[in-house]
This record gives C-alpha cells, sequence and structure tokens, in this order.
C-alpha cells in the first residue's frame, strides 16, 4: 500500500510526487502518470500486482486474493502479454475501459507496458484531464502489446468490480430514457444480481459507511 500526495506532510505516510499542471481533479491523469511512473520504477520486480484505487474505496481484499489467485487468471498471466483487470465500461462508439472509479490492477508484464508507452505521443503526454482511466486504456491497448480489458464477471455474469457503494447497486434501476450508466453497461444486471458474491470494490464509499462495512463483514456474527 502505498498512498501519494503532491505535497510534502510529515503527519502522513504519503509519498510526495510532483506532476505536470495544477492539483486538481481535473488534472487526474497527469497525476496518475506520475504515480505510474513511480511504481514502475520502484516496484515493478517486487509484486505480481498493483492497483490503483482512491481513498473513498472499500475492497475486500479476501476476494481481490481469492480472485487473482483463481486458475483463471493464474493461467492468464502464463499465457498473456499482460492482464487489465477491473469494471469493464463500455461507452457507444468510444475507447473500452476499465473504470477508474471501481479501481483497477495491473499485472507486472502490463505495467512495464505502460510504463514503456506512457510517455510517447500517442499516450496523450501533455493532455490535461480527468478521463485518467480512459488514457490508461488507449495508452495500453495503443502498445505493440495491444493489451485490453479482461472480463472480470463471475461465472452467472455479475460483476466483481462496482463504481458505487453496495446500496446503490441493489436499488438501481433503469430509467425509461436511460441514463450514462446503462449505455456504458450494455450487460447490466439489477437487484440482487447486480454484485457477485465474490464482489472486490465498491467506490464512493464515505468513511462512516466504509466502518460499517467492515464491521458487518469481519464482526457481525449472524449475516
Amino acid at each position: 500500500f502505498v498512498p501519494f500526495t503532491p505535497q510534502f506532510a510529515p503527519s502522513t505516510p504519503a509519498m510526495n510526487i510532483t506532476h505536470e499542471g495544477e492539483e486538481s481533479y481535473d488534472n487526474m491523469w497527469q497525476k496518475s502518470r506520475s504515480i505510474w511512473k513511480y511504481i514502475a520504477a520502484n516496484y515493478l520486480e517486487q509484486f505480481d500486482w498493483f492497483l490503483l484505487g482512491g481513498d473513498d474505496m472499500f475492497y475486500i481484499v479476501e476476494n481481490l486474493r481469492a480472485y487473482l489467485d483463481s486458475r483463471e487468471i493464474s493461467q492468464l498471466r502464463h499465457t498473456s502479454s499482460g492482464l487489465y483487470l477491473g469494471r469493464i465500461f463500455q461507452p457507444p462508439g468510444q475507447v473500452v475501459f476499465n473504470s477508474g472509479g471501481a479501481g483497477y490492477l495491473l499485472d507486472s508484464k502490463a505495467l512495464a507496458v505502460l510504463r514503456d508507452n506512457i510517455d510517447t505521443p500517442k499516450c496523450y503526454p501533455h493532455q490535461h484531464g480527468f478521463w485518467e482511466d480512459v488514457n490508461t486504456a488507449h495508452c495500453l491497448k495503443s502498445s505493440p502489446e495491444a493489451i485490453v480489458p479482461y472480463d472480470t464477471r463471475d461465472p452467472l455474469e455479475r460483476e466483481r468490480f462496482h463504481p458505487f457503494t453496495p446500496g446503490q447497486h441493489l436499488t438501481y434501476r433503469i430509467p425509461p430514457n436511460p441514463d450514462w450508466y446503462p449505455k456504458y453497461n450494455p450487460h447490466l444486471k439489477i437487484g440482487y444480481d447486480c454484485c457477485s458474491d465474490e464482489s472486490i470494490s465498491f467506490h464512493y464509499v464515505p468513511a462512516a459507511l466504509l466502518y460499517q462495512l467492515h464491521d458487518f463483514l469481519y464482526h457481525c456474527p449472524a449475516k
């Protein structure tokens, strides 16, 4: 676990890194570029997997470990040129990408590919924008290895990575005039089928709910 900050804060155990442009959400691509370059330079040879996510994420680490250790993923690691895992978004006619909000993973092969291409013109090294997840996908796909998002749904085609909180996914219904969400998720399941029993991540989780979810998973005797 390596937290990052653009400002030096002695009381916070975070790495101080700089990036091109201003410090804002609308410059997320430059922030993520700096993070990935730092991770590749310092940790590439030490770990098999690398996960990028925000501080409003809730991860079920046991499910993450089980999924990465599964026969499916283990076999793919040996045969692919790099794995890029997360929640696939498919905006019509645009780049298919893994949602940054839901968190995404690169294996060491994919991180090496990103490192080798991220400063090339095809990967928009000086572009400023919030769409870091789209640009990461574009950079990986534009590389000679042509890495694309892998389908991480479970055998019942339920999602493992989630861009919203558990309650929001459970209660969401597709409106008569569909919003962006079903358009980005053409195989969207609703209700109790929204989320896999092997779910890994949830997003936009406020601090109080982080504690509640943790207590429910690990301290509630009757779930």
